[in-house]
């Protein structure tokens, strides 16, 4: 059976780290809700709360939401939300 490890991979070029995956960790709750960027404002899409803290993120991209209007039609995101929604 051939040994596929030892074919070389990638662009030959490109430095041995660039060929290391990515990752990504979770953020302590306690330090999100200290920071400014997350911390809901006019403009920004709602996300949630983390105890009394309002989270937002500013974006311009499109967004879809999905299942989060009540029985009486009212959604907490377009509720907030200060841009032009369809």
């Amino acid at each position: 059976m051939v040994d596929i490890s030892l074919f070389p991979r990638g662009d030959p070029n490109r430095g041995e780290r660039s060929y290391i995956a990515p990752s990504a960790t979770w953020l302590a709750p306690d330090r999100v809700v200290e920071s400014l960027h997350w911390q809901y404002e006019d403009g920004k899409i709602f996300l949630g709360a983390i105890g009394d803290t309002l989270l937002g993120v500013r974006d311009d991209r499109h967004l879809i939401t999905v299942g989060a209007c009540n029985r009486s039609g009212v959604c907490s995101q377009t509720e907030r939300f200060s841009a032009r929604i369809i």
